[in-house]
């Protein structure tokens, strides 16, 4: 029984946008098949603790983005789980390219449901697996997820049934592409993302209105964005995303926080 588990991959041309490279939803939708498929290997996997009505839940991640891979490049995702404080288990990833450069790493928090009682499990029932004791990110700035103050733009989606995971409930993948969706389109050209940061607070059901709002702040040669997403009919709290943007120069540009 392996610590550490490397899998291997292929960007797909579907995954690819502008300038022939994979959108940063690559790496979030990445993580979760690596840690599915080590999980299982580990005796933790989710077809095994959903006979016994559990279920891993991604509760927070951490991602640095060096740069995104090309079409059909090759790259491995190598991931181990971590350590564990309470009910709380953390577990890392680390992407690298086809020369073996580094494309990004990720840290993670997740929990054990208990599906029937919908509550996390302090003491889940889980049987032993060994863990690698080697965190890939520091905990950013507790001032990183504040909520926004005002946003300077929103945009409302509805939960489908293609953005449903095993538990029914939105992928967390689909949480950050709705904060993504909403950016300014002067962030989308210019913008290379370096670090994203999501704390997922409550599960989005299907048909449910979600309301993505967007604060822009502009720095010198980056801009950071919050991202808070609320149920837009009933007001609550979904998730809070931060993200980091470096931005390449342009002559004559609108303001970056300029809504599309």
């Amino acid at each position: 029984m392996k610590s550490t588990h490397t899998v291997a991959y292929v960007t797909q041309a579907y995954e690819a946008g502008p300038e022939n490279l994979a959108h940063p939803l690559i790496f979030v939708n990445r993580l979760q098949d690596a840690a599915g498929r080590h999980a299982e290997a580990l005796g933790v996997g989710m077809s095994g603790l959903r006979e016994r009505g559990m279920a891993w839940i991604l509760a927070h991640s951490r991602l640095a983005i060096t740069r995104c891979p090309k079409t059909w490049e090759k790259f491995t995702v190598t991931t181990w789980p971590s350590g564990r404080d309470r009910f709380y288990y953390t577990r890392e990833f680390l992407f690298s390219g086809s020369d073996d450069s580094e494309l990004a790493r990720a840290s993670t928090t997740w929990f054990v449901l208990d599906i029937a009682r919908g509550r996390p499990l302090r003491e889940p029932p889980l049987p032993p697996f060994p863990f690698r004791k080697e965190k890939l990110l520091d905990e950013d700035a507790p001032t990183s997820l504040q909520l926004l103050k005002k946003a300077a733009t929103e945009a409302t989606f509805a939960v489908q049934n293609s953005d449903l995971d095993v538990n029914g409930h939105a992928n967390n993948a689909v949480f950050v592409r709705w904060a993504l969706d909403t950016l300014p389109d002067e962030i989308c050209r210019r913008g290379r993302l370096a670090r994203l940061e999501a704390n997922y607070r409550r599960a989005a059901q299907p048909r449910t209105r979600v309301r993505s709002s967007l604060q822009v702040e502009e720095g010198e040669g980056t801009v950071f964005c919050r991202h808070l997403l609320t149920d837009a009919d009933e007001g609550e709290e979904l998730a809070r995303l931060g993200s980091k943007w470096f931005i390449s120069p342009a002559e004559d540009r609108a303001p970056i926080g300029t809504p599309p």
